[in-house]
Formats: C-alpha cells, sequence, structure tokens
C-alpha cells in the first residue's frame, strides 16, 4: 500500500513539474534546468516517445496551423443573443393572431408556452403579429 502511494506521489509530482515547464514555455520564461533534463529522462522510460515522433514538412504544419486558426475564429465569431424565430413558429404566432383577434401578445405567449412548451417573450409575439394584433377595430373605424 505504501508503495503504491510513493509511486502515486512521485508520478503526481513529476506532472506537476511538466505542467510548470509546459506555463514557464508559454510564457516565454523557458531555461532549461538540470532538473528537467532529470524528470524528461526518467518520464522517456515510463512513455515510448519515439513512436509519437513524426517528421512533418513545414507547409503541413502551417496547414494545420491555418486550419486550427480558422477553427478558432469560427469559434470566436459565433452569434450571440437570444436565437432566432424560427419561420414555423412565426406563422403559428401570425395565424393565432389572426384568428383569434382579442388576444393580446402576452395571451399568446402564454399559449405557446403552455400548449407547445415555446418559450418567448410577448414581445416578440407583439413584433411577430404586428399586423394582426389590435387592428381589428381600425378596418371597422374607417371612415368612407
Amino acid at each position: 500500500m505504501f508503495n503504491v502511494f510513493t509511486r502515486l506521489s512521485s508520478f503526481v509530482r513529476n506532472l506537476r513539474t511538466i505542467l510548470s515547464d509546459g506555463l514557464r514555455f508559454f510564457a516565454g520564461v523557458w531555461r532549461h534546468r538540470s532538473a528537467d533534463s532529470f524528470v524528461l529522462s526518467k518520464l522517456a522510460r515510463w512513455f515510448d516517445w519515439r513512436s509519437a515522433l513524426m517528421i512533418v514538412k513545414p507547409a503541413t504544419l502551417i496547414g494545420w496551423h491555418r486550419n486550427a486558426f480558422r477553427l478558432f475564429w469560427r469559434w470566436k465569431s459565433r452569434p450571440v443573443g437570444r436565437p432566432r424565430v424560427t419561420v414555423e413558429v412565426r406563422n403559428l404566432i401570425r395565424r393565432l393572431a389572426a384568428e383569434n383577434p382579442t388576444w393580446g401578445e402576452q395571451r399568446i405567449a402564454d399559449e405557446l408556452l403552455l400548449k407547445l412548451q415555446i418559450r418567448l417573450s410577448p414581445r416578440t409575439a407583439a413584433n411577430t403579429a404586428s399586423n394582426h394584433l389590435g387592428h381589428a377595430n381600425q378596418e371597422t373605424s374607417a371612415g368612407p
């Protein structure tokens, strides 16, 4: 039991050393120390690092970098905010407003939430059905 704990703690210590070295490398403060050589030489016995090496052309490496950069910017510039209301839901809101002229935007939003579990604000319902909400009396009150 003690031997397993000792091996595990030394493994964790070595991993911490590697991580700290990696952080030093990315921070631009990489200075090769004798402890680094010792740790890497011991880790080389546990891990077959020669099988992980591969010879790569510079053009291949640049292609990988360009692809990673493209993926990063696609992720970085993804749309923010609320998702758009689908065409089906917009048509449904217009239909509800046309078929039920006494319903307001709050009632339409509540009906969509209760019956179909579609959550949207009453203002969205009002903006979507702007031609149908509250205009029923205007048609009858129009003069000659």
